[in-house]
């Protein structure tokens, strides 16, 4: 079973977002935010729970989710983990600047996951090297 980690600061999204995952067989696991302002810990975290990929939204109380993103794909630990940013905003900076940092994909409006969402997800599981972007 593929494991999602999803970082929300919202847990009725987050709950919204499980349900319909688990539904689709996939693990899903929250966690409010990365657990604190520290780079190590947020990598420890990750390592710990061993995603299969990350939802990591923008707009979070301790550490944003670009900043997170940032981190994740620099360190070589966790570089290699398919990481869709979510947001329910779609401006334009936003999007370049999630394209900038790595993210597969730039979800907008991703807190109304309908089922092709949930398929873009399963295609980058099947083949993430090959994986080619579909949103921005």
């Amino acid at each position: 079973m593929k494991k999602i980690l999803q970082f929300e600061d919202d847990e009725f999204l987050a709950k919204m977002y499980g349900v319909k995952l688990k539904q689709e067989g996939f693990e899903h696991i929250w966690q409010k935010h990365p657990a604190t302002d520290k780079a190590e810990d947020l990598i420890n975290y990750v390592l710990e729970v061993k995603p299969d990929l990350i939802l990591m939204d923008i707009i979070m109380p301790v550490m944003n989710g670009f900043e997170a993103t940032e981190i994740l794909k620099k360190d070589d630990r966790t570089k290699h983990i398919p990481l869709f940013i979510i947001s329910n905003m779609s401006q334009q900076e936003d999007l370049d600047k999630g394209r900038e940092l790595g993210a597969n994909e730039y979800l907008v409006n991703a807190h109304h996951i309908p089922s092709k969402i949930i398929n873009y997800i399963k295609s980058c599981l099947e083949d993430p090297e090959n994986y080619k972007p579909i949103f921005g």
